[in-house]
């Protein structure tokens, strides 16, 4: 079976699931699959989820840059009122699982505010947040992460 007849069954299995991030899930599992996300596929799923192909790339090179962070990075997870309230302990809880399949660190590190409030929940790693609304890639460069909180979860 070729990678890419592979991915309309994760995403089918991912949408059986009814979960308000099915293009992430998708791109963590295809990811513990080893099928490698490319223009050509990020273009299948554009047209399955019915989403900018771009976008996905975008999430999928995040995704694979993940595996490859330094040990002991930690991922940003916004606390604040807002992301909360948008579901940003169930967006943890969703993904926990295939991080931790994927060999990934997932310790978090509450942050305040990301600055993404109409966007959230948000996840970030480096100057890169993950935005649930749309599940898409913010770059943000401000120095946010300047005072964290000082606990991890």
């Amino acid at each position: 079976m070729s990678e890419a007849s592979r991915i309309p069954e994760v995403v089918e299995s991912v949408l059986s699931l009814e979960t308000e991030y099915p293009v992430l899930l998708t791109l963590l599992r295809l990811e513990r699959m080893e099928v490698e996300v490319d223009r050509e596929a990020a273009a299948l799923l554009g047209r399955i989820l019915e989403r900018d192909p771009a976008d996905i790339m975008r999430l999928a090179q995040w995704i694979r840059g993940r595996r490859s962070c330094p040990t002991g990075e930690v991922i940003h997870r916004c606390v604040s009122i807002s992301c909360t309230g948008n579901g940003a302990q169930k967006l943890w809880q969703a993904i926990e699982q295939d991080m931790v399949a994927l060999g990934l660190d997932t310790r978090i590190h509450p942050v305040h505010c990301l600055s993404r409030c109409e966007d959230g929940p948000c996840l970030a790693l480096d100057d890169d947040i993950y935005l649930g609304q749309t599940e898409t890639i913010h770059h943000d460069d401000r120095p946010w992460r300047e005072a964290p909180f000082d606990q991890d979860l």
